[in-house]
């Protein structure tokens, strides 16, 4: 027989707690459904009733141990979000023995938790010292960060079978022992994903004046997995060197300048931006009439080449090293490469997702390299070909 046995609705609650920059969340439940569940085997098996989840050992002229059958609670409605990461789970009993003696008392004999496929878990909670009490006390197993010996997930929590099975000892020696479950509440802990982390590449850059370069941008949550942030750009001199919100850096005029991408309160590491002036030199002027003269020229030599730079009107040299979680101007020209050679037909948004991961992977394999979906030193040599 099935029972709701909690007039309170399903209670989420969210708190925060900053400790290694991860987000602590949970959500509280004190709805149930409750199942008596027959076990086989010998000894005197009590059933619970499931109306008042009750279980009652009678007694005889020797005392008799009686072992209870097993009361499943599930049904308990969580929803817990789908990109969580399960830190724990804390199950709270209100448990009540009308007797509790040396006689006539009830114990745990065994508290798990009772999986998504409707299996018992293997961790024993139980406390087989204490005494059930007659005025009802609360009882509290695991913790925050206790998974009970399983690998938990947010599909698994929120499943109906979730729940914990609970059974009892009652020793009935002059009297008969009454144990009662009064209530029950799980806590499912959880942490979720939040941006920890900023990488940016290059570390530094030099620049002449006049020509730009792309910073690349990775972002990562507190588990180190890639994570969509939008980043705002600073410089701390524009006067020598601004960038905008796609992380394009343009040199103003000779100088030093540095960069930095944020969010909220998490800032990146700072990129130095060097800005030099073309350099220029003298030429002689020879000319029919003899007249000499001058003209200044800039040398092709020593203006370094703008990351990125669009070489013609055509070719885009590749200069940075990028992956899934990076996103920019480069990226984006990595995906027109990939679209024009036939390895996708990506979105340009200029962010390295997973469609971009499986085509920077197809285009390595065609071109016998290790299908890693990183985009460095040998990857890119076959693209700037």
């Amino acid at each position: 027989m099935l029972k709701k046995i909690a007039l309170v609705s399903a209670v989420l609650a969210l708190i925060l707690l900053f400790a290694s920059d991860a987000r602590a969340d949970f959500a509280t439940s004190s709805v149930a459904t409750t199942t008596n569940i027959v076990l086989g085997g010998g000894g005197n098996k009590v059933s619970w009733d499931t109306a008042t989840n009750t279980a009652t050992g009678a007694f005889a002229e020797d005392p008799i141990i009686n072992l209870t059958n097993l009361l499943k609670a599930n049904n308990f409605g969580f929803t817990v979000p789908a990109n969580a990461i399960i830190d724990g789970v804390e199950v709270s009993l209100t448990k009540q023995s009308n007797e509790d003696s040396d006689d006539n008392f009830t114990q745990d004999l065994a508290i798990n938790l009772n999986r998504a496929d409707d299996t018992v878990g293997s961790e024993n909670k139980a406390d087989t010292a204490t005494h059930w009490s007659a005025d009802g006390a609360i009882a509290t197993y695991g913790a925050q960060h206790d998974l009970w010996g399983e690998i938990l997930t947010p599909d698994e929590v929120n499943n109906p079978n979730f729940g914990v099975n609970i059974r009892a000892q009652l020793t009935s020696t002059t009297l008969n022992v009454v144990a009662q479950i009064k209530s029950f509440t799980i806590t499912v802990y959880y942490s979720l994903p939040v941006l920890t982390t900023i990488n940016l590449t290059p570390a530094d850059m030099n620049l002449t004046t006049g020509t730009t370069g792309q910073l690349s941008a990775e972002t990562l949550d507190q588990f180190g997995a890639p994570i969509p942030a939008v980043l705002t750009w600073s410089s701390d001199n524009e006067g020598v060197a601004t960038v905008d919100s796609a992380g394009l850096v343009t040199a103003v005029a000779p100088g030093a300048a540095n960069i930095t991408a944020s969010e909220d309160t998490v800032t990146s590491a700072v990129v130095g931006i060097t800005v030099t002036a073309p350099v220029k030199k003298h030429h002689s002027g020879g000319g029919g009439g003899g007249g000499g003269g001058t003209t200044l020229v800039s040398s092709a030599t020593t203006a370094p080449e703008p990351v990125g730079q669009v070489l013609g009107a055509e070719k885009f040299i590749f200069t940075l090293f990028l992956k899934q979680g990076s996103f920019g101007n480069e990226v984006m020209e990595l995906q027109k490469f990939l679209n024009a050679s036939g390895y996708g037909t990506l979105v340009l948004d200029g962010k390295f997702g997973p469609k971009t991961n499986a085509a920077v992977i197809k285009f390595q394999i065609a071109n016998g390299l290790v299908g890693d979906g990183l985009v460095g030193p040998k990857t890119r040599a076959v693209l700037n070909k």
